[in-house]
């Protein structure tokens, strides 16, 4: 009984141990994934094509120059332990391999996964460095035939803005100078000048005209241009041509205001004016303030505040709606029913011939009748003169 007792106490103990060592082994990993998932790229790792390995070598050389590590891609692998004790070369020794640790994490890290499980294995950073450079460092001459080809079909009047056409130009140039093929700036000017489009071979011989010997030059400029002329069919599409800007919509009239004026009185007046004491002229010294609004208005009286609107005097009323006839709106804000607005277009019309018919009978029947009056000179003199006259 005690063997069968003693013997369950075992399988339980070897169970809780087996269970925690996964739970351990969990937790490894999920720290494991965090780390990496959270791990910061300093720049964009090599794809498994290897397209971008041009700038991914260059980024790799500069990041490790600034580390201290770049010795270690040209196989460093030995520290000076020349004049130092046992103890000294095993940390000199030490530091050594945790820098190359550091160098391969590096390069490691900044690659695709499947090209991370391809090189899992390689510790040297100088053997993972050739072979990349191996397997996607093509040689120049394979490259330089696609960068001039893609150079010849350049042409500026592809592109819909100034900044497009240049960091294509640009681009093209990176890869002739990586294959060792320089570009002058008359060449890229050349460039860019050829490749006008056809209809503005005007403006292409005035930006030749003008002596440019920098390419950034002839770039600056035809951005200003670009940006002048975004402007311009701004303003143009803003509304038709001729047209006036629409009122805004809280707009009120307001007439001339009056100015200060110099004159006798203190403060704004007590003394003799149009208005007793008011704010014209009056006696003392001071500055005087004529009227804030100009000129004097005769008001209308309180009783005939209605009439205004009927007669239609305010200013807005003075015009009549195109659409149906009536005042107080415009008719871009006419709520008329489309009926109403036909037969009073009709009804216009209608008008409109029947005038001139009249006028055309009028012109063919109706003479302007003389009313001059003829006069003597006997007409123009006194009573006197005429009896003198008839005498002689």
């Amino acid at each position: 009984m005690a063997s069968y007792v003693l013997a369950f106490i075992t399988i339980l103990a070897f169970s809780h141990l087996i269970m925690n060592f996964v739970k351990i082994e969990e937790v490894g990993k999920g720290l494991t994934a965090l780390s990496m998932s959270t791990y910061k790229l300093y720049f964009a790792p090599l794809s498994l094509k290897g397209d971008n390995y041009m700038s991914w070598a260059n980024k790799v050389i500069r990041y490790l120059r600034c580390k201290g590590l770049e010795k270690f891609l040209l196989g460093f692998d030995h520290a000076e332990t020349s004049n130092m004790t046992i103890k000294e070369k095993e940390i000199a020794e030490e530091e050594l391999f945790m820098k190359k640790s550091n160098a391969i994490r590096i390069m490691m890290d900044h690659l695709d996964e499947a090209l991370q499980l391809e090189y899992l294995n390689v510790e040297d950073p100088k053997l993972l460095w050739d072979e990349l450079k191996e397997r996607f460092g093509y040689p120049r001459d394979v490259l330089l035939p696609t960068a001039i080809d893609e150079w010849n079909k350049l042409r500026f009047q592809d592109f819909k803005s100034v900044i497009d056409y240049n960091s294509a130009l640009f681009k093209i140039i990176s890869q002739l100078e990586y294959c060792g093929k320089a570009v002058s700036e008359g060449e890229k000017l050349e460039k860019t000048f050829s490749t006008f489009h056809a209809s503005q071979i005007l403006l292409q011989e005035q930006y030749r005209m003008r002596g440019y010997t920098k390419y950034s030059e002839l770039v600056h400029a035809l951005l200003m241009a670009e940006k002048n002329n975004e402007v311009l069919m701004k303003n143009h599409q803003l509304r038709p041509t001729g047209a006036m800007a629409f009122p805004e919509a809280n707009a009120t009239t307001y007439k001339g205001r009056g100015g200060y004026d110099r004159s006798r009185g203190r403060g704004h007046g007590r003394g003799r004016g149009n208005f007793g004491r008011g704010n014209f002229r009056g006696r003392g010294r001071g500055r005087g303030f004529t009227n804030y609004y100009g000129p004097t208005r005769n008001y209308p009286q309180r009783q005939d505040k209605g009439k205004k609107i009927q007669d239609g005097s305010w200013k807005h009323n003075d015009n009549l709606c195109y659409r149906c006839g009536k005042k107080g709106h415009w008719s871009k804000t006419c709520r008329t029913p489309e009926y109403l607005c036909k037969r009073y277009k009709a009804s216009v019309e209608e008008k409109g011939k029947e005038k001139e018919k009249e006028k055309e009978v009028n012109f063919n029947k109706h003479e302007p009748e003389d009313d001059s009056v003829y006069l003597e000179a006997a007409d123009f003199g006194d009573g006197e003169g005429t009896n003198e006259m008839n005498l002689n």
